[in-house]
């Protein structure tokens, strides 16, 4: 920032001078209209003193009384106006005042100079006021003189240019009237009668012209910060020293020449040695006032350059500070002109500060994003220049393209007359904010379509129980209008039973004991019925962990519950097949084996007493009953077998099932010996399984696959492990070389009394692999074949790995 005058701190500066000259302006208006209504009382009551001020002068005309007090109203009427022009009315019609006011004074001076003009009575010089006989000047009939008109013309037409704020023309016509009436003033004073009489009748009086000389002080003062004016109340050298010497120069002279002429008709001296003093003194008093003034100055200089180097060193230490805030700062000129950029937004935009100092602040890089920008912001320092003050977000154009949003103001910089000096616009980038505010904003939007459009209940509930926010979902399962919820709480709807469980957990949450809770409870449906719900709680807190608002899910169970019930009557229908299948399992291992045992017994009596008797068809009558019986026998087995898989099952343990296939084996040796066939086991898993059923499986699948051989082929039969494509399962393989059977029995083999072959061929009940299906159904597993007939057969169980309860599989 640079400086081309730094004011000292002792001498006044410019607005405090325009504030006293204006309050000057205003005493003097007063004091003019005071004047006027003196002149009126004094031909009103015949007062000389107030008509004439010296008895035998010139007088003050009625008329001229009574434009002083129109002038003086005028003047004092603008300078109300203009002091509080920014509030409109009432002020406002202070100004028309005036301007109405302004034209009466010019009509009263024009209408005077027409009738001297062309010798004319209008009837407006005695329309008041009839003038005596024996007044001092009674020839000119109450008519003011021409020159006295003439500054009213002038004077007025001042006043109108002065409300229209063309100050430099309405000081040019005051400059006329203060000429006017100082050649009227030196005239009553050096009594030269053409100086204020202008060959009229009459002249403009001693108050008269005083009167004049004051409205034009007046006028002058109260557009002190424009026209001439400004010159002369400036900070600079140069109004100071037209401030020292304009009062003298005015008032020296005139004062010198009376004081001369005085002693010239007191005959003390002859003309020419008057003259001479004169000059001599003109010289002592303007050459002694040009030395004061030249040392004030010179002292007022070397205050200015300490003020100047101290205000230098404060400007480098404001730079310092205003370089490096983080904020965008300049200073304005009221119409826009940039004065001063800081760095920060220098650095923002990629210019220099030279490419934007002194030019309007909306054509700079910053601004040029749109010409709506642009248009807004023009707007935004109009405004702020009549001293309101601006804030908007804004986006702008930095380097490299960059946009940035800013929260940008403008604010205004007054002088102690409240006139606008300065504009101080301010932005800081809040893109970041902004963004976080976006992401916010569409994070409470995904949780208010998250939380309104949820398939379950969604509610907010304060630490009170009173529902706070409810989704539609929620008044659905209630049946109730989100305004009846909102106007309840929990309390009111949850039923007695299931109310102190609920309140538990509640104040466990409100404790910090902990962090959620999940309870199925029941609810009343507005219409009454009863619901059931699983309620899931958490609690959310504020910054000081106090608890703000419960989050509840509620999700409807009583289809879940309605479903249970039917589950535990099934489950108590089950347990009562059971029981009934164990009688069933009792009833054929007694009832049924025991005329088996007792059939083999006679058999047996038979053979021993009789077989010598009996020829060779009776004894193979008798072989043929033992096949028969202890075909039977295993049929009533594996029914025993396939009840007993439920019904007399064991609790789960861990089953190494590399000991179960070797127990096998160890029982199937006959069967080995005879079909000569070999069994490969690899590596087995141990699995949480009922030790016996699995033996049972293995035997089962083991004995099939030594006997369905191929024939006078040896059997030879794999047992392995294999990955499963399911986590936590485990895969058993056992594959053989047999003879195998179509694709389309896969699933028919598992059926209960299935066969693929006759009892001539190959014995069997047809019950071992549904023994083995429900096992391995029983363990939440499964077992499934695939063959290709003459290639063997493979059959795969596949275990679950995690522990299972085995109660869920009765």
């Amino acid at each position: 920032m640079t400086h081309d005058y730094i004011q000292p701190p002792n001498i006044r500066p410019a607005s405090v001078l325009s504030k006293q000259l204006k309050s000057l302006s205003k005493a003097v208006s007063i004091i003019v209209i005071g004047i006027g209504c003196l002149g009126l009382l004094g031909w009103m009551f015949n007062l000389s003193l107030f008509k004439s001020v010296v008895p035998g002068l010139v007088t003050m005309k009625a008329n001229t009384a009574i434009g002083f007090i129109i002038s003086g109203a005028s003047l004092y009427l603008w300078l109300m106006g203009k002091g509080k022009s920014k509030k409109r009315s009432p002020y406002r019609s202070s100004l028309i005042g005036s301007q109405v006011l302004a034209v009466f004074v010019i009509v009263l001076g024009m209408l005077t100079i027409i009738q001297y003009s062309f010798n004319l009575n209008l009837g407006i010089d005695q329309l008041l006021i009839h003038e005596r006989p024996d007044a001092v000047d009674v020839a000119a009939g109450g008519r003011m003189a021409p020159n006295t008109a003439s500054n009213f013309l002038l004077l007025g037409s001042a006043l109108l240019l002065l409300g229209k704020e063309a100050y430099l023309s309405a000081q040019f016509f005051t400059i006329l009237v203060f000429l006017v009436a100082s050649f009227g003033l030196i005239g009553h004073l050096y009594q030269i009668p053409l100086f204020y009489s202008v060959g009229s009748y009459t002249g403009m009086a001693i108050h008269t012209a005083i009167s004049f000389i004051l409205l034009a002080i007046g006028i002058l003062g109260a557009s002190a910060n424009w026209g001439v004016m400004k010159v002369v109340i400036s900070d600079r050298a140069g109004g100071i020293m037209a401030r020292r010497l304009l009062p003298v120069v005015i008032s020296i002279p005139p004062v010198l020449g009376w004081l001369v002429l005085l002693g010239f008709r007191a005959d003390l001296y002859p003309p020419v040695l008057g003259f001479a003093f004169r000059s001599v003194l003109a010289i002592i008093i303007f050459g002694a006032l040009i030395w004061c003034n030249a040392r004030r100055l010179n002292a007022i200089d070397d205050q200015r350059q300490q003020f100047q180097q101290a205000l230098l060193a404060s400007e480098q230490k404001f730079h310092a500070i205003f370089d490096q805030t983080f904020q965008f700062i300049g200073l304005l000129k009221p119409d826009g002109t940039l004065l001063e950029v800081n760095q920060t937004a220098l650095n923002f935009g990629g210019l220099r500060r030279d490419q934007v100092i002194g030019k309007p602040f909306w054509q700079a890089r910053w601004w040029t994003i749109s010409a709506q920008t642009q248009e807004q912001l023009k707007d935004a320092i109009a405004r702020s220049a009549q001293g309101e003050f601006i804030r908007y977000e804004v986006d702008v154009q930095g380097a490299g393209d960059r946009i940035a949003t800013i929260d940008f103001s403008l604010k205004s910089v007054t002088d102690d007359t409240g006139q606008v000096m300065l504009l101080i616009p301010e932005g800081r980038d809040i893109t970041d904010v902004k963004q976080i505010e976006e992401q916010l904003r569409q994070s409470e939007e995904r949780f208010r379509r998250a939380f309104d459009d949820a398939a379950t209940g969604e509610a907010l509930v304060t630490p009170e129980g009173q529902f706070i926010r409810v989704n539609r979902a929620l008044c659905e399962l209630l049946g109730y209008q989100e305004s009846e919820l909102l106007a309840t709480t929990f309390q009111e709807i949850t039923h007695p039973d299931d109310l102190e469980a609920d309140l538990r957990y509640v104040r466990q949450l409100l404790a910090d004991e902990i962090q959620t809770y999940e309870m199925e409870k029941r609810y009343f449906h507005k219409q009454g019925h009863v619901i059931w719900i699983r309620l899931s709680v958490s609690l959310v807190r504020d910054s000081q962990r106090q608890p703000l608002y419960f989050v509840g899910q509620i999700q409807d169970i009583t289809q879940i519950k309605q479903t249970q019930t039917q589950m535990n009557n099934l489950v108590t229908e089950l347990e009562r097949s059971n029981r009934e299948l164990e009688d069933f399992a009792y009833v054929v291992s007694h009832d049924l084996l025991s005329p088996l045992h007792k059939w083999q017994m006679l058999n047996e009596l038979l053979t021993e007493d009789y077989s010598q008797v009996l020829d060779e068809q009776g004894q193979e009558y008798l072989r043929r009953m033992r096949q028969v019986k202890e075909r039977m026998q295993t049929f009533i087995n594996d029914l025993l077998m396939l009840s007993r898989v439920t019904t007399q099952a064991q609790p789960f343990v861990p089953v190494n099932l590399n000991t179960v296939v070797q127990e096998v084996l160890s029982d199937l040796d006959i069967q080995l010996q005879e079909t000569g066939g070999t069994v490969d086991v690899e590596a087995l898993p141990t699995v949480n399984a009922d030790p016996l059923q699995m033996r049972q499986l293995m035997q089962n699948l083991l004995s099939n696959a030594l006997k369905f051989h191929q024939s006078e082929i040896a059997p030879v039969v794999k047992v392995y492990a294999q990955p499963s494509q399911l986590p936590d399962q485990d895969q058993i393989v056992v594959k053989d070389e047999g003879i195998g059977f179509k694709s389309e029995y896969e699933e028919q083999i598992f059926e209960a009394f299935q066969r693929l072959h006759s009892r001539r061929h190959y014995e069997g009940t047809g019950l071992g692999l549904t023994i083995c299906r429900k096992i391995a159904q029983r363990h939440g597993g499964t077992i499934s074949a695939s063959s290709v007939p003459g290639e063997g057969a493979m059959f795969t169980i596949t275990l679950p790995t995690k522990e299972i309860d085995s109660s869920s599989y009765l």
